[in-house]
């Protein structure tokens, strides 16, 4: 999730550790809440959570045989 949210894995476990008032841009805000509409539109379609996030990391026919969460980072 940090690579499409685009934070290094440093400064999120700096956040979380010090439970500061730091917070996420306006883009990294948007593109966690568009990854979070995704999965949870993907987890209805697939029926659970390990199927979406499955789903999310490998090749999609309806897709192009692209992987959907390749596409999120571009």
């Amino acid at each position: 999730m940090r690579q499409v949210v685009e934070i290094s894995e440093r400064a999120l476990k700096a956040s979380v550790e010090r439970d500061s008032d730091t917070k996420l841009t306006f883009e990294q805000s948007k593109r966690t809440q568009q990854l979070l509409a995704i999965l949870s539109a993907a987890t209805k379609v697939m029926g659970s959570d390990a199927a979406a996030d499955a789903w999310m990391m490998r090749k999609a026919i309806g897709l192009g045989n692209k992987v959907p969460l390749e596409m999120l980072l571009t």
